[in-house]
């Protein structure tokens, strides 16, 4: 969780507003778009999709998040 809120603001060094308007389109209700996560036959996860998403999470303090999770057949 610490690390995605470091990666988040580096991202937020390139000057746009771009994540401050997508954290008030997201954080009102995250379930119009949930983070994608795929599971492995190990147990272990893998974000593939939703990475600010789920950093912007993070930085709020959210210790859940709406997501779909994918597993193996």
């Amino acid at each position: 969780r610490h690390s995605a809120v470091e990666w988040l603001e580096d991202e937020r060094k390139d000057g746009t507003r771009r994540w401050t308007a997508l954290a008030a389109w997201w954080l009102p209700d995250p379930t119009k778009e949930p983070i994608v996560v795929s599971v492995d036959s190990h147990g272990l996860a893998e974000l593939w999709d939703g990475h600010h998403r789920f950093a912007i999470a993070a930085e709020q303090g959210w210790t859940t998040i709406p997501a779909f999770v994918g597993e193996p057949r």
